[in-house]
């Protein structure tokens, strides 16, 4: 009578409706703790991407620096960079840095990641260094004997046409030293239009200051001539105002 009585109390209590129905909570808790974690996941990783690309561009910047005041052969191999890397991150000290870092040594995709980057990075420092080696980064004047093997020599020269007595070409010198200095993938050169007979001919040049692109020692179709295009927006009076961007963009 006792084993009826217990087996009809566990029929009544836990009938095949009640099994089903705690099998569909248990798998929806389930579903729902898989799509929390995988959102944590995403964000995890979202937020090492962006510490990885902070951290990426301060290294970016050290290396420019690195490379101006010492550009040596040795500098470009591969081991030589890891370990000038490796050296800059030792000399931080934030135990919350060093955290986390520890947290992405543990994650196969951003190892992956860094790989890629790393490499990447190598082969930034190293076109760096040969650029720099090339008189990029620096604001130049050449002279007309110069002249073909400075716009042959790099991928991308830029070259003033400038007269000594015009303002305009004073303005033009203060707007082509910022972006010398800013974008070091292109070379920035002057030339004395007075001095440079033969290739004012050569080029067309007509008004003071022209500026000409030279890709791979052709001259580009576009140019800068005068302030055309460059201060459109500005007042009356207010031409030389302009900003650096535009002469990029020109």
């Amino acid at each position: 009578m006792a084993a009826k009585f217990s087996m009809a109390g566990a029929s009544s209590l836990f009938g095949a409706e009640d099994h089903l129905e705690a099998s569909d909570r248990m798998g929806q808790a389930m579903e729902q703790l898989k799509v929390r974690e995988q959102h944590e996941t995403q964000q995890r990783q979202q937020k090492q991407l962006v510490k990885q690309q902070q951290h990426v561009a301060k290294l970016d910047a050290q290396e420019t620096q690195h490379i101006r005041d010492s550009i040596r052969p040795e500098h470009y191999e591969a081991g030589n960079l890891q370990k000038s890397q490796a050296s800059q991150a030792a000399n931080r000290d934030d135990d919350d840095e060093d955290d986390f870092e520890d947290d992405l040594d543990q994650d196969p995709d951003f190892m992956r990641l860094r790989e890629v980057r790393l490499k990447q990075l190598q082969e930034q420092y190293k076109l760096k260094a040969e650029n720099l080696a090339k008189g990029h980064g620096d604001y130049r004047e050449i002279l007309q004997d110069e002249f073909l093997k400075e716009v042959t020599s790099s991928a991308r020269v830029l070259v003033h046409f400038y007269h000594r007595d015009f303002e305009r070409c004073k303005v033009m010198d203060m707007h082509l030293g910022r972006i010398a200095k800013r974008h070091v993938e292109v070379k920035v050169l002057k030339i004395d239009a007075e001095k440079a007979p033969f290739f004012v001919a050569k080029l067309v040049v007509r008004v003071l200051p022209t500026i000409i692109l030279f890709e791979n020692g052709i001259a580009n179709d576009t140019r800068v001539v005068g302030f055309e295009g460059l201060a459109d927006d500005l007042p009356l009076g207010r031409e030389d105002e302009f900003p650096t961007v535009n002469v990029m963009l020109a």
